[in-house]
């Protein structure tokens, strides 16, 4: 039986398990030649999946690093954003479902980390960034150079490709619009990036600590 680790380190080693294979079926699923994507069916269903929960793990490791227990996590994905109050987010009534909410885990970690420093930093990650479209032509993904708030509005449709139906495994017909792939596991390399710089040393020093 697997014996799973629940720290901030453990939630984020679990998450660059998703973000790795992700990153491989991502590469794998692109071709040189048009239409470029070679399987329509892994883009919606397994990478999508995989760059999902990547990105749930990593926000997670973040927030539980910055003094949230896991518990409290878990009570997370009953919370709702509104838009007219980014800084004060309520909780769904109780009549409704839990929905799977990364907006809400992304902006707590967010002011976990800075605000605009945060955004300064996914800014530069997101631009520097080489994507697949500047050596091949292809017109239906992101603007040249995408900056946090155009991830912001693929985590979004990320988010609602996780709601109920979840689409990955229960098909609907007709046309869905899914984010873009590349653009969503940069953003979670970034995640993962701001979780190693910011907490891993920490995490470490406390599992120490916790060993006496």
């Amino acid at each position: 039986m697997a014996d799973f680790d629940f720290t901030p380190l453990g939630v984020a080693e679990k998450g660059n398990s998703f973000l790795e294979v992700a990153k491989r079926t991502f590469r794998e699923n692109r071709k040189s030649a048009f239409p470029h994507i070679v399987d329509l069916g892994v883009e919606s269903g397994p990478l999508t999946f995989l760059v999902d929960h990547a990105t749930e793990l990593f926000l997670k490791a973040i927030l539980q690093a910055s003094g949230r227990s896991e518990r409290r996590l878990r009570q997370f994905r009953g919370f709702a954003y509104l838009e007219p109050e980014p800084e004060k987010p309520s909780r769904r009534p109780r009549s409704s479902g839990r929905a799977h909410n990364l907006e809400f885990l992304f902006r707590l970690s967010r002011r976990a980390i800075g605000g605009e420093a945060f955004d300064s930093a996914l800014d530069e990650r997101l631009g520097s960034h080489r994507y697949f479209r500047e050596d091949h032509v292809i017109f239906t993904e992101p603007v040249e150079r995408p900056n946090h708030e155009d991830y912001f509005q693929h985590l979004r449709m990320l988010n609602a490709n996780f709601d109920r139906p979840f689409p990955a495994r229960y098909f609907q017909r007709g046309v869905k619009t899914l984010p873009d792939s590349e653009l969503l596991l940069v953003g979670a390399d970034f995640l993962k990036l701001t979780f190693d710089r910011n907490f891993i040393s920490v995490c470490k020093t406390r599992g120490r600590k916790g060993d006496e």
